[in-house]
């Protein structure tokens, strides 16, 4: 089990958060009224320092599974590997409405409301499928288990003019969830440090929440 830690802020003891509380509210005084009523000391800035731990566990396929598209009506969606099977099947065949269907609703509503925003259609995305499915060979490598979701990671291999793989690799990850009893692709790890980070699991991302306003 690999652990990643997201650093936020950092100080300890009960008279700092004392004086953390008294800062945070003489600084949402000072958004409003750009000075305090009274008089004060000079202001003090502190911070407080929260880490937020992420477990996760890793596993490769051995071998890599190398995809074969299932046609919609045989495939299953019991498994975070089948229903990638089945979304991976669902691109490589340009079937953008089988493809929506493997999402939960929140993240299918989002996906088309980004759309809408963007500009893309159909043909969009079936053109973006044909690009990168052509001349590869695709192949799902990675299962990373963290909490109730699992991202099953997979790689585009393109291929020489004699069908061997070459060095350009596309890698990807799916995540997933279980959604009365079916697997489906989520949006809700589009900004999860383990979706970002897995990789390089001794990174310590840092995100400053809120600051002191001058």
């Amino acid at each position: 089990m690999k652990k990643l830690l997201l650093s936020r802020y950092a100080t300890t003891g009960a008279g700092v958060m004392v004086a953390a509380a008294a800062v945070s509210a003489a600084a949402a005084q000072s958004h409003s009224l750009r000075a305090p009523l009274f008089p004060t000391s000079e202001p003090v800035a502190n911070r407080i320092v929260v880490e937020e731990e992420y477990g996760f566990s890793v596993r490769r396929y051995t071998p890599a599974v190398e995809l074969k598209p299932v046609p919609r009506g045989s495939a299953n969606y019991e498994t975070p590997e089948a229903t990638t099977i089945a979304m991976l099947s669902a691109m490589a065949t340009r079937d953008l409405d089988w493809f929506r269907s493997l999402w939960d609703a929140e993240s299918a509503r989002l996906m088309e409301e980004k759309d809408k925003q963007q500009g893309h259609d159909a043909a969009f995305w079936t053109s973006t499928w044909d690009k990168a499915f052509r001349n590869r060979r695709i192949t799902i490598t990675t299962r990373i288990d963290t909490g109730k979701y699992v991202l099953i990671g997979y790689e585009l291999n393109s291929l020489s003019a004699d069908g061997q793989a070459t060095a350009d690799v596309i890698q990807l990850d799916v995540p997933l969830k279980q959604v009365d009893g079916r697997w489906l692709g989520t949006q809700e790890l589009s900004n999860d440090p383990v979706l970002l980070y897995w990789k390089t699991p001794t990174v310590r991302p840092h995100r400053v929440i809120r600051g002191v306003q001058p």
